[in-house]
């Protein structure tokens, strides 16, 4: 597989790849796997500019406490559904109790 290029190569003009970053302070520009400063945050990885130290982006950092995490949303919202089904239902049989008994 060929990397995309932004400009048709041999035309005289800089090529530059499709994946290019580009810091918004100082214009400062290279591929994502490039010159940019990874630097460990609270909650993940920073690219940094190495021009002028702008950090780009924060990408979160993955673990297993993540993990189980995103494993116990899951299994709340997959939840839901049933959860809403039995609720309307009590609810109805308690309307019917009420309509049909009076209290």
């Amino acid at each position: 597989m060929t990397n995309p290029r932004v400009d048709a190569p041999g035309d005289g003009t800089r090529t530059r790849r499709k994946a290019t970053l580009f810091c918004v302070s100082c214009d400062h520009e290279n591929p994502v796997d490039g010159d940019w400063v990874r630097a460990d945050r609270a909650g993940g990885t920073a690219l940094v500019c190495p021009d002028c130290e702008h950090t780009l982006t924060v990408r979160r950092a993955y673990g297993d406490a993540d993990d189980a995490g995103d494993r116990d949303a899951i299994a709340t919202l997959a939840a839901a559904p049933a959860r809403l089904i039995s609720d309307y239902a009590a609810a109805v049989e308690r309307a019917a109790s009420v309509w049909t008994t009076g209290d």
